[in-house]
């Protein structure tokens, strides 16, 4: 946890709240993280701090007063999340984007929504452990004690078993996975093969 003083919790909440960015809130808020980057971390010699998440505004403004080369990943589009999950600071975004050294993004499509940032941004796609996933493909489809499924297990199982035509995809539930958009082009496949017998199967959290 941060330690603050009020006037600095002042400031905080001015800013992170109410958006308010005077010069003066900005250049408090900006000793105080880097005196809390002291704190925490002290003399330890470090040449690169990754703010892997891309989320949590307090850690990315910790992370900007690091003295050293600054990485910050973008996974999402952070702009639609903010529209519709409001759980991101535009403003601290933009000061990253702006401020880091490089600006990591997960995909190219993740550009335009990072776009307006002076950073150097690079495309680091995401690794995936395939023999990971190989190894569990194998195993017997199960629902966990927090699975929430439109329909039952025993339904899907006869399902996948079945000759059914299906298309699974398989995303959080997030704007940029494009889910409705997925869900707008099985309608359009059903309309032009109405004879096909097919299914759309979402796997998402």
């Amino acid at each position: 946890e941060f330690c603050m003083s009020v006037s600095e919790l002042i400031c905080y909440c001015l800013y992170f709240k109410l958006d308010i960015s005077s010069g003066v809130i900005i250049k408090r808020l900006e000793k105080f993280f880097r005196r809390e980057w002291k704190r925490l971390f002290g003399e330890f010699n470090v040449s690169t701090a990754v703010q892997f998440t891309g989320y949590e505004y307090g850690i990315i403004n910790l992370f900007e007063q690091f003295d050293g080369n600054r990485i910050i990943f973008v996974h999402n589009d952070m702009v639609s999340e903010i529209k519709q999950r409001n759980n991101q600071h535009l403003p601290t975004l933009k000061n990253a984007y702006c401020n880091y050294d490089t600006v990591a993004l997960v995909t190219e499509d993740m550009r335009e929504s990072a776009s307006g940032g002076g950073g150097n941004m690079v495309v680091v796609p995401n690794c995936h452990d395939y023999k990971t996933v190989l190894k569990k493909s194998k195993m017997p489809v199960e629902f966990q004690p927090k699975t929430d499924s439109t329909i039952s297990l025993g339904e899907l199982l006869e399902l996948l078993n079945s000759d059914t035509e299906k298309f699974i995809t398989i995303g959080r539930f997030s704007p940029e996975k494009s889910h409705m958009r997925l869900i707008d082009a099985f309608k359009e496949y059903c309309v032009e093969y109405p004879d096909t017998n097919a299914c759309l199967i979402i796997i998402g959290g």
